[in-house]
């Protein structure tokens, strides 16, 4: 059928998406965000990164966070001897050691003479020795603690203040990037094919607009801006054209995801099958069956909730159930970066609150004073029923340019399970036990339970 591309394969931003897309974008005479169909499409700032607040600092040097980009781009970890080893030629040498040599961290420097007449596509001036620092056993361990693995981002990295960030990328840029001629926040950093899609997804999020382009097979080139968050799109760059294929139709909480196609990301939102139609067809706002008053079109109608027993809670973010006086449910809207932090931040209200969105598993307790005595409460979430490998769309992913959702396992520090609760129908108390559920296995009162489908739900 019918697809809108809005910008240009040489343009900052590149969509591809159905007519009844939601387009979000900056106005240039008010300022104001709008949002359209991608089929009335109007001239805006389409955003290509988000700038989230400051993180308080990791707790690690800068020393640590730049040995981590040495770990990420020149060097090599043996398999089977555990130890690493960093490369670096001329004077660049000078930089790793200096870093090795602050953490008390024991290496051998070996010196070698190479006819290397190129580095990433680009002619060298001049030949120049090539160093080898190959590091203790004993050492190498510790720096297995900062990257354990040469081509995943560690989750450190994700925690990282602006400050301690930019010192990570200013390495990464040191060992393998570049200064461009386009201004001096304009770098680009060369790196892998398995490791380009975290760090886009990580810069994207902290502010920093970033392209994607293949240099030659296989390694690819960032183009990184600090700062920029949108891009003007005229309307001249938007077509449209006959498209057979897959089309991805993601639904996510907050309505806004970013995808990338030809290596550009753009924030974009949902088709939303409720606001389509009802754009379409005022009439079948809050249209239900005779007799009922469930939307035809409602979640809990069409996941027949109540064949399973579920009940739904509207209003999202501010839908609330109350079991007792003293213990609710929500559906939650923030998350923190502090594992336990999330739920703690509950424990305010002075009731006890079970919540979900976050995806983790946490459960943290207080004491507090009434005018009847003390009152115990808690504050928890249970984790996820969602797949836990990566599939699911999150802040760490995205949406490739082959249509696909870009993940690795162990991208996300989410856990599966339930909420087992006892507690008072008429009273405050209530007492909460989170049954973790592991590769389709769980254990509840003694009694183990074994998952009889596979995460698709096919059967095993």
């Amino acid at each position: 059928g019918e697809m809108v591309q809005i910008g240009s394969n040489q343009s900052a931003t590149s969509l591809l998406v159905t007519p009844n897309h939601r387009v979000v974008g900056l106005s240039a005479t008010n300022r104001k965000w709008t949002e359209c169909l991608a089929d009335e499409y109007v001239a805006t700032r389409i955003p290509v990164s988000t700038c989230a607040p400051d993180r308080e600092e990791v707790d690690m040097t800068d020393e640590e966070i730049m040995l981590g980009a040495w770990c990420l781009t020149d060097s090599y970890r043996h398999p089977s001897r555990e130890y690493w080893t960093f490369y670096q030629s001329g004077i660049k040498v000078e930089r790793i050691t200096s870093i090795l040599d602050g953490m008390g961290l024991e290496y051998n420097k070996l010196t070698r003479i190479r006819e290397i007449r190129q580095i990433c596509g680009k002619e060298l001036i001049e030949t120049q020795p090539h160093f080898e620092l190959r590091v203790a056993s004993a050492s190498s361990k510790i720096i297995d603690t900062i990257v354990n693995e040469k081509y995943v981002l560690p989750a450190w990295i994700y925690e990282l203040s602006d400050r301690q960030l930019e010192v990570f990328i200013k390495e990464m840029q040191f060992t393998d990037g570049a200064t461009t001629t386009k201004g001096v926040n304009s770098i680009c950093i060369y790196c892998s094919s398995s490791l380009k899609d975290d760090l886009q997804m990580l810069l994207i999020q902290r502010g920093y607009s970033c392209s994607l382009k293949e240099y030659r097979p296989g390694h690819w080139r960032l183009n990184i801006v600090k700062g920029r968050t949108t891009v003007k799109v005229e309307k001249e760059l938007v077509s449209r054209h006959q498209y057979k294929g897959k089309v991805w139709c993601l639904t996510v909480e907050n309505g806004r995801f970013f995808a990338y196609r030809n290596g550009r990301p753009t924030l974009t939102g949902n088709s939303r099958l409720i606001n389509t139609a009802v754009d379409k067809m005022p009439g079948l706002a809050g249209l239900s069956r005779a007799g009922e008053t469930k939307p035809l079109l409602g979640i809990e109608y069409l996941c027949r909730f109540d064949d399973v027993n579920v009940t739904h809670i509207e209003d999202y973010p501010n839908g609330v159930h109350w079991a007792n006086e003293g213990l609710r449910f929500i559906h939650g809207s923030a998350v923190s970066a502090a594992k336990g932090a999330t739920s703690a931040k509950q424990l305010s209200l002075g009731v006890s609150t079970v919540a979900g969105h976050g995806h983790r598993a946490e459960l943290v307790w207080d004491r507090r004073m009434t005018k009847d005595g003390a009152l115990q409460i808690f504050a928890g979430s249970a984790g996820t029923l969602a797949k836990i490998n990566g599939e699911i769309p999150s802040s760490k992913t995205g949406v490739n340019p082959s249509g696909g959702l870009p993940y690795r396992k162990g991208t996300e520090t989410w856990q599966q399970g339930i909420m087992v609760i006892h507690y008072e129908h008429e009273g405050f108390n209530a007492y909460p036990h989170i049954v973790p559920i592991n590769e389709g296995e769980a254990y509840l009162h003694g009694k183990r339970f074994q998952s009889s489908v596979d995460s698709n739900g096919c059967d095993l």
